[in-house]
């Protein structure tokens, strides 16, 4: 990945990573979950963030990693998604706050969602559901 500074943050790497993982899971949030964020703490570390480029069959070269030390605004080693993407992040924090709003706990959430349906349901079910429950965002299949 190329590196052009804009302030602190390298932005032409940033634009990369994203369209890279948009590319490849759809949406950053996705990647994000799926790949990186795999203890759903909110936050990747180093390691993490290699580990989920790997993942993803990402050449995990210097570029790459520099990426993550210029992304590291703060040095605590960690980053998380609102450092990739601001409006997935917010997306998924408003999603979690919809979730522990409208269910008391998991198990009225899978009721919630699941209604009579098998224990497994595919993406467009799920999205529907989402909706038929009152979410308004973020549900494309």
């Amino acid at each position: 990945w190329n590196v052009y500074k804009r302030g602190s943050v390298t932005m032409q790497g940033l634009v990369e990573l994203r369209s890279f993982l948009e590319e490849r899971e759809g949406y950053s949030l996705i990647a994000w979950v799926k790949h990186f964020d795999l203890n759903g703490d909110l936050k990747v570390s180093r390691e993490e963030f290699q580990a989920g480029l790997k993942s993803m069959g990402a050449d995990c070269n210097e570029s790459m990693m520099s990426l993550f030390d210029e992304l590291d605004v703060d040095g605590n080693g960690e980053l998380g998604l609102e450092a990739i993407d601001k409006g997935q992040t917010k997306i998924w924090q408003e999603f979690r706050h919809w979730i522990t709003d409208k269910y008391e706990n998991a198990d009225a959430l899978v009721s919630g969602l699941l209604g009579s349906k098998d224990t497994r349901i595919g993406v467009e079910d799920f999205s529907e559901s989402l909706l038929n429950e009152g979410w308004r965002r973020g549900c494309e299949a």
